[in-house]
């Protein structure tokens, strides 16, 4: 039988396809929360953060607080959300929420400002107002005037300047006026065409005046507010009364500058002011000049004061300022020496085990030499 012929080439085994490698640069579309995070909510302290960090909730420190503690954790979970990829480390953290031992240079050892780039956070932390927010302002402002930081306590979580710019950019027309006005109009059109029918009077109205009602012109907007108050009789008798001296006033003026001088009848005094004053009566052009003046001495007057103000409670602020850096400069150079005396009582402890382990050692030789003295001599 011939030899049946063997392949000496054996077969080739089957290539395994290996997966492409991932590349660790390039950041997750998606961050996956740990089931052992439930407790995390974005607004809120949960219990667990009390019980491990109990020095921000005691009280003990103004500038440990709750809100400070919630700022810091947000910061580092917003640092976390932005590169969800990249490990987050101490250090790097204590660079970003430690600014005061950077504003003194106080660094660690190797490192100088200029490895530190100042960085303006330019993004305001609250933008969009609640119509609940908008109606604490509106009552704010109608209880305590312009005593804005009253108004922002009464807000709550907003500053002065925000309740200012909320204020200014407020369209009182237009959002909050103009729909009631139309709702009444159309409610007394309808009882008017009905008391029409019927053949009855309506009764009396009772209006619901809003000085600010046109925040464009606000001094219109109280005349008219005055004026509603006060009744029609009274509006206008103050309307003729205004328009009878404001004709009497333009005659004078012009037959004043026909002749080239003004012709003051006698009258009676009075105002006070011109009795004090001899009785002097001046021209409207004088008048005028004069209240000017005294409009701009008194602003002038107003201006100084306001800046003396401004000027002391910046060094009552300063004094305190200097008095903090003071006692926490002389809290520092306590802590120094505590940290130096410790250092010392750790020297003279190791000193004095040294001491010791010197002292046993030589009573331990001094023995062993008398030893050895005695043992001859009692030979």
């Amino acid at each position: 039988s011939a030899p049946t012929k063997t392949d000496p080439t054996p077969p080739l085994p089957a290539l395994e396809t290996i997966p492409p490698p991932s590349d660790p640069k390039k950041s997750p579309d998606f961050v996956t929360v740990p089931s052992y995070s439930r407790w995390f909510k974005w607004n809120e302290i949960d219990d667990c953060e009390v019980r491990h960090m109990p020095e921000f909730f005691e009280g003990n420190s103004a500038s440990k607080n709750p809100n400070v503690y919630k700022y810091y954790r947000n910061a580092i979970v917003s640092n976390f959300r932005s590169n969800p990829s990249k490990k987050l480390t101490f250090t790097e953290h204590d660079l970003v929420l430690c600014a005061r031992c950077y504003v003194r240079g106080n660094y660690q050892v190797g490192v100088n400002s200029s490895e530190f780039r100042r960085v303006e956070i330019s993004e305001p932390v609250k933008t969009d107002w609640t119509d609940k927010e908008t109606l604490h302002l509106l009552e704010a402002v109608m209880h305590y005037r312009d005593d804005w930081k009253r108004v922002a306590e009464h807000v709550g979580g907003r500053t002065e300047k925000e309740c200012i710019a909320r204020f200014i950019k407020l369209s009182f027309w237009e959002k909050f006026a103009e729909p009631a006005g139309m709702g009444e109009e159309e409610s007394m059109s309808s009882k008017g065409q009905v008391d029409a029918e019927s053949g009855t009077e309506p009764p009396a109205k009772k209006l619901h005046l809003s000085p600010l009602a046109d925040a464009s012109n606000p001094i219109m907007a109280q005349a008219a507010f005055l004026s509603a108050l006060a009744g029609i009789e009274v509006s206008e008798a103050t309307a003729t009364a205004a328009v009878a001296t404001l004709y009497n006033t333009d005659r004078l003026i012009s037959s004043s500058k026909g002749s080239g001088q003004l012709q003051v009848h006698s009258m009676k005094v009075q105002d006070p002011a011109i009795e004090a004053s001899g009785g002097i009566i001046c021209t409207p052009e004088e008048a005028r000049v004069e209240a000017e003046s005294l409009l701009k001495q008194e602003e002038d007057e107003f201006l100084k004061s306001i800046a003396v103000i401004i000027e002391d409670k910046m060094k009552e602020i300063q004094d305190k300022i200097d008095r903090f850096e003071e006692k926490d400069l002389q809290l520092e150079r306590e802590r120094h020496q505590l940290q130096q005396m410790k250092h010392q009582l750790f020297i003279d402890k190791l000193t004095l085990l040294f001491n010791k382990a010197a002292a046993s050692k030589s009573a331990e030789n001094f023995t062993e030499e008398i030893v050895r003295t005695e043992l001859p001599s009692s030979r």
